[in-house]
């Protein structure tokens, strides 16, 4: 409510006048989107995704999805499950947050705030050289944030789910794309997503899109039109099977995931292969303290 708080009195309504809301252009609407959140140093999602759906007892999203997927408490009950993440998925939201260098004072002081008593177990998982070279304190939490946004949350649930259901549980496939694009789809806005995996980085592999039928045009390699059969084909099957590997002949397979083996496909062009137990270390670690900050 803070932050809606703050949209009101930054377009000059009165809160939870609607109708004065509704009186404002979209570019007005953006303004306030962008310029009127302030950082909350007490909760770290709120920072990343300020205007989250609402969890409400009594409307549209009575549970957290996250809980709710744990005990296989879905209100439609899939025949399978087919699930992504992408190798640098905290990039994107990181460096929006902190717009400039991070020192290893500024890093330590960041997880100090968010975390509290538990700071020093993460600093343990996460310290400020945690990378090569290292000289700023985002290139780490890009790393803190892909697992404890993203990845690790997936694992989560998937393990919680078919520890519930047993062999009821539904057939779960879990890939995690590795590639980095060849060609700038960042522009320049967007400068700290080059050479890295950022959030949303698989789409135009996904989608087979490549081009927005105008003035944008992107030109992939050979290795990245080989991904990009690979990954609309998985998904072609997937909607098709329920099986990313049954139905037309894809060359990269996805194991069946299972809590006892943790195994998934890394996909890349050249190089897609099978890992198990994929950062489970610090995955079990953010078992242990929970997934909201």
């Amino acid at each position: 409510s803070k932050n809606a708080k703050s949209i009101f009195e930054y377009l000059n309504c009165d809160y939870e006048d609607i109708d004065c809301i509704k009186s404002k252009s979209i570019d007005d609407i953006l303004l306030a989107q962008n310029n009127a959140i302030k950082l909350n140093p007490n909760t770290l999602f709120i920072n990343f995704l300020p205007f989250a759906p609402l969890i409400d007892s009594d409307g549209e999203i009575p549970v957290q999805p996250l809980y709710a997927l744990q005990q296989g408490d879905l209100p439609i009950q899939p025949d399978a499950m087919l699930a992504g993440s992408v190798y640098d998925e905290g990039q994107l939201f990181v460096y929006e947050l902190f717009g400039s260098t991070l020192t290893k004072v500024k890093y330590n002081t960041v997880i100090d705030t968010v975390f509290g008593v538990y700071a020093k177990s993460i600093k343990e998982y996460y310290p400020y050289d945690l990378l090569p070279d290292n000289n700023d304190g985002r290139n780490v939490l890009n790393v803190l944030a892909t697992d404890l946004l993203f990845y690790c949350p997936l694992r989560n649930i998937t393990r919680g789910y078919q520890s519930v259901l047993g062999e009821e549980a539904i057939p779960t496939y879990i890939y995690r794309f590795k590639h980095v694009i060849s060609f700038d789809c960042w522009g320049a806005n967007y400068t700290y997503c080059d050479g890295v995996v950022c959030h949303g980085s698989e789409l135009p592999f996904v989608f087979n899109v490549f081009t927005d039928g105008d003035t944008v045009t992107y030109d992939p390699n050979d290795d990245e039109i080989n991904l990009t059969n690979d990954l609309v084909t998985i998904w072609n099957n997937f909607i098709t099977n329920n099986d990313p590997n049954k139905g037309i002949s894809v060359s990269t397979y996805l194991p069946l995931y299972s809590t006892l083996t943790d195994e998934l496909v890394v996909l890349d062009e050249p190089g897609s292969e099978d890992q198990s137990f994929v950062r489970s270390s610090y995955c079990d670690l953010w078992d242990k303290l929970g997934y909201f900050w």
